[in-house]
């Protein structure tokens, strides 16, 4: 398969678990309590060392710099169904 088939059947699978995850918040049952929990890791590129090049020179000064280029995200939470169409 080439790049571009990989990135949409990647794109495909991404929707279709956004999809099925998502409409269980559609059934909110009243009186139904729930809890979950996320995790996960994500990247983030903010382009730090043109910005801190950027600074020095505006500055007219010298900078070193460090920065994390992923961080690990997570919650939990819960929900009570208060009627049929939804949940707190």
């Amino acid at each position: 398969m080439g790049e571009l088939m990989k990135l949409l059947m990647k794109s495909l699978f991404g929707f279709c678990a956004v999809f099925v995850l998502c409409t269980n918040q559609l059934k909110a049952e009243p009186g139904e309590l729930g809890f979950g929990i996320d995790g996960g890791l994500t990247y983030a590129d903010l382009k730090a060392e043109e910005t801190a090049q950027q600074l020095a020179n505006l500055s007219g000064s010298a900078v070193t710099y460090t920065y994390d280029e992923s961080t690990w995200a997570g919650r939990i939470y819960g929900d009570y169904g208060i009627s049929e169409v939804m949940n707190v």
